[in-house]
């Protein structure tokens, strides 16, 4: 028997337990058939087939670029949406106020820029006087309201120390705080006990300082201050992320528990969060002032010297560093917005209002249904029988062609890669995500001028050769046939057989002459 015919009884045997069931009750009852048509296998009727799931030929997945809270979702799952179309907002607050206040300063040292170019006047030093004094107003005006800044950031920082971490602690304010659950890591278990007792140092030394303010305090105070409070919420910040790895090494807890535990301390971080900005917001507001009274006290001290083309040139520079200032400022603005980079639908939408969201985190997904494709798998045997550009079936009757075959086995599947582009995608009502089933029409076989691909199950092999069989007068009878190459699952029959038969398939635990019954 020739290696050809051994590899094909070797993949027919596979079948042996489908034929008893096909066989039906005992020997003296006609066995019950199935009949295939062999005009169905001809070299260009014969299929490959595979599964796959729906994907989109243009898709995004918007992931956020800053650290901000979401603020609005203006979409929702399934909306159309074109394309720069707003889709979630993230608060930017912060960051139109600080753009506000560099687009004060780019706007003060454009206009110095124009009146150092066009000279200097008497109403125009009396003018940039006034405007110093504004600006010196203004700054003493940012200041007086730092005692009450920083007294709210110092009570949201005791909030989420003193009440929110209550119930993790005993002794909380003694040398000797202890933790209310037991901690399988001995150092973060240290940490977190030494970090309590030294956040209420920090909160009492803050309170402290605070106490120290009075009318007669000077704007060299309140820096010093803010510097101080800025250091006393950077120390309980870090404690209360020390406190998330306690609760991560936690042992004898219940889920609930711990639930409980990490909301709790969430809120604490959000407290602390929200001191820590405020405090930065504040010192941000005062340098941004600062830097406004110096350009004028710069732009008066020109215009009494008069100006030269050096200091001209140096007013240019200033100019070109604020303007990269407001440009810095403005796409980071620009990221509190995340817009649709195509015309499309939305998929998925991960973010929640009120969440905050973390640089790299899926915010929004978009796809554009009318360009869809099938990413389908075939054995790695029926690949040969698979080319680009091929018609293909997507379900029961959706058109589509094969766009990519890969050059090698998928190591999760065990099988090749096909890529199928769907031919209408407005009118086949797939959905991206989607599973299904695909059929390719397979490529003719190379040089042998075979007419026919059959299944392996329908050819039976004998030490005499391979056949077929046909159902005469209700009893099984051979046709000898002639075979070529095995391509996967199918087998090409180069004679023996004509485009009019029906033929048996399985053959399986069949014997010429039997009786039998066809299936309808």
């Amino acid at each position: 028997m020739s290696l050809l015919l051994v590899a094909v009884v070797a993949v027919a045997a596979v079948g042996s337990r489908l034929a008893v069931q096909n066989s039906g009750g005992s020997s003296d009852s006609a066995k019950r058939v199935n009949l295939i048509a062999v005009k169905d296998y001809g070299k260009s009727g014969s299929f490959v087939f595979g599964d796959g799931s729906v994907e989109s030929l243009e898709q995004a997945e918007l992931r956020s670029q800053i650290s901000a809270q979401v603020s609005k979702i203006n979409v929702s799952v399934g909306d159309k949406v074109s394309k720069d179309q707003a889709l979630v907002n993230f608060q930017n607050a912060d960051f139109l106020a600080q753009l506000g206040q560099v687009q004060a300063g780019l706007d003060a040292q454009e206009s110095r820029l124009a009146e150092m170019r066009k000279g200097v006047r008497a109403e125009d030093l009396n003018i940039t006087k006034t405007e110093l004094d504004k600006a010196n107003q203004g700054l003493g005006n940012i200041y007086s309201n730092t005692p009450n800044l920083l007294s709210d950031a110092y009570s949201k920082s005791e909030d989420a120390v003193r009440k929110q971490l209550d119930q993790f602690f005993t002794n909380d304010e003694e040398l000797n705080p202890q933790l209310t659950f037991l901690v399988s890591d001995a150092q973060t278990k240290i940490d977190v006990e030494t970090g309590r007792l030294g956040a209420s140092a920090e909160l009492n030394k803050w309170r402290v300082e605070l106490s120290a303010v009075t009318s007669t305090s000077t704007q060299s105070d309140f820096d010093k201050l803010i510097t101080n409070s800025k250091a006393h919420v950077a120390f309980i910040k870090s404690f209360l992320d020390r406190t998330s790895d306690a609760i991560r090494y936690e042992t004898g807890l219940s889920q609930t528990a711990v639930d409980g535990f990490r909301l709790t301390l969430g809120v604490a971080k959000g407290e602390a969060n929200g001191a820590a900005t405020s405090i930065s917001a504040q010192e941000q507001a005062i340098s941004a002032q600062k830097l406004v009274i110096q350009g004028i006290k710069n732009q008066l001290q020109l215009k009494e010297a008069g100006y030269t083309s050096d200091q001209i040139a140096s007013q240019e520079a200033l100019v070109q560093q604020s303007l990269e200032s407001v440009n810095a400022l403005r796409a980071q603005v620009a990221k509190t917005v995340i817009r649709s980079p195509i015309d499309g639908v939305v998929a998925a939408i991960p973010a929640r209002v009120g969440e905050l969201s973390s640089p790299g985190q899926l915010v929004v997904s978009v796809v554009n249904k009318d360009w869809l494709k099938v990413k389908s798998f075939v054995s790695a045997s029926d690949v040969s029988l698979v080319e680009e550009g091929a018609d293909a079936v997507i379900g029961d009757n959706i058109a589509g062609k094969v766009n990519r075959v890969a050059p090698s086995i998928d190591p999760g599947t065990k099988k090749v890669q096909v890529d199928v582009i769907v031919s209408d995608p407005k009118t086949s009502n797939l959905v991206v995500g989607q599973n299904v089933a695909v059929k390719i029409a397979a490529k003719q076989i190379a040089g042998s001028g075979a007419s026919f691909l059959l299944p392996l199950q329908a050819v039976k092999i004998s030490s005499d050769g391979a056949f077929v069989y046909l159902v005469e007068n209700g009893m099984l009878s051979e046709r000898p046939v002639q075979l070529g190459a095995v391509n996967g699952e199918f087998v090409e029959v180069k004679s023996g057989i004509s485009a009019d038969m029906s033929i048996v398939s399985p053959v399986y635990e069949l014997k010429t002459g039997e009786k039998v019954s066809v299936n309808q």
